[in-house]
């Protein structure tokens, strides 16, 4: 009789995973670009986010997305087969203008690439994450007003089986100079000045911050003398 219990919790159990297998794709959803603010750290749900966003090529790093994603597998009691084991993000960069994709959409390590990452998210629930989606290394590449239309996938392992979530497209518009304010040197600047502005992770995207020099090299945001 014991046997017959243990052939069934197993017929269950295979139940279940195939169950996982058919839908984690569908489960797993990046909800939004959740907006960074004092802190270099994303996770909050109902925080602001950005539907599109903006980097200067002369910044110091790539453009940083902060994606909300969410598992919306029901969790089955008794059993871990809904947690989502994250692996990482596949990204795919191309250009609204025909002639810059032809040029740099598609190249491997540039505008085509996978991030590692690491996380589980219950079923149910979410997480957010921080990677970044355009590469330093691409922005010199860039010219003004090109019009990055950027495809992030997470993947990774639910139940036994790989996922990958729906496609989400996010914009990105590069521009030079636009969200870069160079003040000149900092000793020249009023006493106790703190420069405006200035993204959390140290990159220039999405707001402008006003920079300054000293004899170390650029300072951002700018401060004043002391």
């Amino acid at each position: 009789m014991a046997y017959q219990h243990t052939l069934v919790a197993l017929a269950l159990t295979a139940s279940l995973a195939g169950c996982v297998a058919s839908d984690a794709d569908a489960n797993i959803v990046i909800l939004r670009n959740q907006a960074l603010t004092t802190e270099c750290s994303a996770g909050d749900p109902s925080a602001p986010f950005y539907s599109s966003g903006s980097i200067d090529i002369q910044s110091p790093g790539g453009y940083l997305f902060s994606p909300i994603v969410q598992n919306f597998a029901t969790d089955v009691e008794g059993t871990s087969l809904r947690i989502a084991f994250v692996h990482g993000a596949r990204v795919d960069i191309h250009f609204a203008d025909e002639g810059r994709e032809e040029a740099l959409g598609g190249v491997d390590g540039l505008t085509r690439f996978q991030v590692p990452l690491s996380g589980s998210i219950d079923a149910g629930g979410s997480i957010g994450l921080i990677f970044e989606i355009v590469p330093a290394e691409l922005l010199p590449m860039l010219v003004d007003n090109d019009l990055l239309l950027v495809d992030v996938r997470i993947f990774g392992e639910m139940g036994g089986d790989s996922f990958e979530s729906a496609n989400f497209r996010y914009p990105v518009e590069a521009c030079d100079g636009c969200l870069f304010v160079d003040l000149g040197a900092c000793s020249s600047l009023p006493t106790g000045y703190i420069g405006q502005g200035g993204h959390p992770c140290g990159t220039f995207q999405d707001f402008g911050v006003e920079c300054c020099t000293n004899s170390t090299g650029l300072v951002c945001p700018a401060v004043g003398p002391i």
